[in-house]
């Protein structure tokens, strides 16, 4: 951990520290792409912004689609309510982090239960 005013007591090499909204590096960013859960990244009204390529192995959906929609859009009727509820909340409380259980509709019809961990990352 890194005293505030950011000066390092270490001798290791110093890493560039990136720009506020920067995009992830490619080794980031082909770390997220490959991971068996769903990464997702939303504006605060919870339009997708970015949506992870295992959307199509685990949702049968194609992701390059669901860019500029909503997530709600993903999710069963039934759970769209806790999660707007959940969303409000983490909004008020920066950084914050939050667990549920959620219904999300298949490409085929059908549902899958993912448990997903939501985190406000707005001031990052």
């Amino acid at each position: 951990m890194l005293p505030k005013n950011g000066a390092s007591k270490s001798t290791a090499p110093s890493m560039p520290l990136k720009k506020k909204n920067s995009l992830p590096s490619e080794g980031f960013q082909a770390l997220v792409e490959n991971a068996r859960g769903l990464n997702l990244l939303t504006d605060p009204s919870g339009t997708i912004e970015y949506i992870s390529p295992s959307v199509e192995s685990l949702l049968g959906r194609v992701p390059n689609v669901w860019a500029g929609r909503s997530v709600f859009d993903l999710v069963l009727m039934d759970d769209r309510k806790r999660l707007e509820d959940l969303l409000k909340e983490l909004l008020a409380t920066p950084a914050s982090s939050h667990s549920i259980g959620l219904r999300w509709l298949h490409g085929d019809g059908s549902l899958r239960f993912l448990h997903c961990k939501i985190h406000n990352r707005l001031e990052d």
